[in-house]
């Protein structure tokens, strides 16, 4: 590809300023020294890498002449959707649920309906134990590090209901992020993750 002093583009025909007409193997038979001297400079557009865009070019010098033309690249941006929001939220749904249990921490998998069935059973395990009277009996969870813990039946209701709490707060925040989109405030899907943890964790 060549481009002319003004850095405009010149595609064929290639007409020269004396109107001399040269052909397309210009660009792969003549050194840079021969097209400088036309007035045309070559820019090598294969070298851009994927995703990205021009950012600016110009004329490189060598030796005091300019010879080739450079160019740089800047990343595209990425559309920020509602589809990229969606896609951000089962990350971090799927990410776990840490929650303090008698003074650790526990993170049970919510990778998919199977994890969400284990926990609704173990949940409804506790609940049948409280109506029952049996609130002394222990109920054994497995983390997501696959360690097991055993843990009374009102810690397993406590961590049940935080698992649900957080994932209704992902849910309230993917809809207030997908209201910044709608409204033009939020356009790069790069910004999505800080947007929610400027929701899900804000700044004291």
């Amino acid at each position: 590809m060549l481009v002319d002093k003004d850095l405009n583009d010149v595609k064929p025909p290639y007409v020269a300023a004396d109107g001399t007409q040269y052909p397309r193997s210009i660009t792969r038979d003549f050194s840079d020294a021969e097209l400088a001297a036309l007035g045309w400079y070559r820019l090598n557009v294969d070298d851009r890498p994927e995703g990205m865009v021009t950012a600016e070019r110009g004329p490189r010098e060598w030796r005091g002449d300019p010879q080739t033309a450079w160019q740089t690249w800047i990343a595209t941006p990425i559309p920020a959707t509602n589809e990229a929001v969606n896609e951000y939220r089962d990350q971090l749904v799927a990410g776990g649920a840490p929650v303090d249990i008698g003074g650790k921490t526990l993170t049970l998998d919510l990778r998919d309906e199977q994890d969400f069935r284990n926990l609704q059973a173990l949940y409804s395990r506790a609940l049948t134990a409280r109506v029952e009277g049996e609130t002394s009996r222990q109920i054994r969870v497995r983390d997501a590090s696959d360690q097991e813990h055993l843990i009374t039946v009102d810690q397993m209701i406590g961590l049940g209901k935080a698992i649900v709490d957080g994932i209704d707060a992902i849910y309230q925040a993917s809809w207030a992020v997908k209201a910044d989109i709608a409204a033009g405030t939020l356009a790069d899907a790069a910004d999505i993750p800080a947007a929610f943890d400027a929701i899900l964790r804000p700044a004291p």
